[in-house]
């Protein structure tokens, strides 16, 4: 249950999640999951004291997957907001008691996210102060070994 507290940072609570599972395992749904994925990362390189790469990649969404007997159904969206939860859900229920194969993606954002995002430390310092601190850091290692 601790990872459902990760999702309050998305405006999701505890009671959705389930909510949204209760939508795929029905009767006749054997198995249902939901997979969220929220990861952040940034690299920075340095070679000779001079930055010679940044980059920055973000992946996030969750996808839906219900087995009816020998049939499974797939669905997932990029956005983490109930709307697309609930359609998917409905989804990848559909494709497993229709029992055709298929994958689908159910939600696309028309709008501009109106949710206040999640503190994300990458954030708190701006790409000066990064490369000031990659600066401070190879000065620091090269004073220790020349």
């Amino acid at each position: 249950m601790g990872e459902l507290v990760q999702l309050a940072s998305f405006g999701l609570t505890e009671s959705e999640v389930f909510s949204a599972l209760g939508r795929v395992k029905v009767r006749e749904v054997d198995y249902a999951d939901l997979y969220f994925e929220s990861c952040v990362s940034e690299s920075v390189s340095m070679e000779e004291s001079l930055v010679k790469r940044a980059t920055k990649n973000v992946s996030q969404g969750v996808g839906v997957r219900a087995t009816a007997g020998e049939k499974t159904g797939f669905a997932y969206s990029d956005e983490m907001i109930m709307p697309a939860i609930t359609q998917a859900a409905d989804a990848a229920r559909s494709i497993a008691l229709r029992g055709k194969p298929g994958k689908t993606k159910v939600w696309q954002r028309t709008q501009p996210n109106a949710l206040y995002p999640a503190l994300n430390p990458l954030c708190t310092l701006s790409e000066q102060d990064k490369i000031q601190t990659m600066h401070a850091a190879d000065a620091e290692a090269r004073r220790a070994d020349p």
